[in-house]
């Protein structure tokens, strides 16, 4: 009768660690789907960041090549050289 009776309180105590698990990962599953309408504007966000950066370098940038485009301008160190 004990064994029973440890064996029904085991698979208990199994069934519930099972239900909690089961629980976490859903929960954990749904919030770690990527859903793209969360990244706004994200070419935009490329664009002006890869546009300011080719500027300070003297350059422009082409949306198309998605490359900065032009001569570099010399800085003042690379002139005293």
């Amino acid at each position: 009768m004990k064994k029973a009776q440890s064996l029904v309180e085991y698979t208990l105590i199994l069934i519930l660690i099972s239900l909690i698990a089961i629980s976490t990962l859903h929960f954990l599953g749904r919030k770690m789907t990527f859903d793209k309408n969360n990244v706004p504007n994200t070419q935009e966000n490329i664009t002006e960041t890869m546009t300011s950066y080719c500027e300070q370098k003297g350059m422009i940038y082409n949306s198309d090549t998605e490359s900065c485009e032009g001569i570099p301008e010399q800085s003042e160190e690379n002139d005293e050289k």
